[in-house]
């Protein structure tokens, strides 16, 4: 992982400048910062995985309606929450549904829910001590020296273009054909980021072959995103897909969900709310746009 100083070596070899005369570390160094903080908000528009976080297991003491200061400082949204009996094994971690606001109604052993209120994760608490795994995405610290790390690989193919454009612009010169081939290695470092290699306009949702299933109800190995294979009872939605429908019911709430046999992600890949028949799933891409599943496409979920 490259440090601060190769993309302003960088930046200086395209401005013509590589002893650093004109163009020395203290002045290009605010030029960086800003090329980096554009970069870090691209990798959140895409959902890259390198702002995506997972948790140590929190401890969330019997009426606590906040993590409190056990929130990740470098959270910059949450995707998922899960909730166990504290002590008990990993597999009893169960998914926690997320609402607009916490429901008003009585608390009893179970969190149940949780909220994003204010940028403060928000439950309704419990009567008793609940353990909570959290996935999200987060922020990557901004170079304040030399030696910082940029934070992912080939940061700087962005950010050597980037802070050229930048500098050329501030002396009244212009920067344009820096910024065309920022935009360019931005697009690369993108694409070889995104599932499949698809381009970053549209991420379609995973497919792959429908024979993981066996007769309904029957537990059978079924392929999760990383090769790795579990042993699930799946139950087809009540709503099957038709073309146009965009919402797919299930009487209970489900524990994991899956489009043509492959596992998707709560809040990257679809989006859950109450309805009165019981849990609507809705699929959506990286830029939370939803997505139409065709007639022939295989949907189903674990039931809690």
């Amino acid at each position: 992982m490259a440090q601060a100083l190769v993309a302003l070596k960088s930046a200086r070899t395209y401005l013509g400048d590589t002893n650093g005369i004109s163009w020395p570390d203290h002045v290009l160094m605010p030029m960086l910062q800003e090329a980096h903080g554009e970069l870090v908000q691209e990798c959140e528009r895409f959902s890259l995985s390198v702002i995506m976080n997972q948790s140590t297991i929190i401890t969330v003491n019997a009426g606590e309606l906040t993590l409190g200061t056990n929130q990740p400082a470098t959270l910059v949204e949450p995707i998922t929450i899960m909730e166990r009996v504290p002590g008990t094994d990993m597999e009893n971690f169960q998914p926690m549904l997320r609402l607009t606001f916490i429901p008003l109604q009585d608390q009893d052993q179970d969190l149940k829910y949780w909220a994003w209120l204010g940028q403060v994760i928000t439950f309704l608490g419990a009567t008793q001590s609940r353990e909570v795994l959290l996935r999200y995405k987060g922020s990557i610290a901004t170079p304040t020296m030399l030696t910082a790390p940029l934070g992912f690989i080939f940061a700087e193919r962005y950010i050597g273009p980037r802070i050229a454009s930048i500098a050329w612009d501030s002396i009244g010169r212009d920067g344009s054909k820096f910024q065309q081939l920022a935009e360019n290695n931005l697009y690369k470092i993108i694409q070889s980021n995104v599932t499949n290699d698809q381009r970053p306009v549209r991420r379609k949702a995973y497919r792959s072959s429908k024979d993981f299933y066996g007769p309904e109800g029957v537990s059978t190995p079924i392929g999760f995103t990383g090769g790795t294979t579990v042993a699930a009872v799946w139950v087809p939605t009540s709503t099957p897909p038709d073309g146009i429908r965009t919402g797919f019911l299930f009487t209970s709430l489900p524990k994991w969900v899956s489009w043509n046999g492959i596992n998707q992600f709560s809040g990257a890949g679809y989006t859950i709310t109450v309805s009165s028949g019981g849990y609507t799933i809705t699929f959506i891409d990286v830029y939370g746009n939803i997505l139409t599943p065709g007639v022939t496409d295989d949907i189903r979920a674990q039931i809690i």
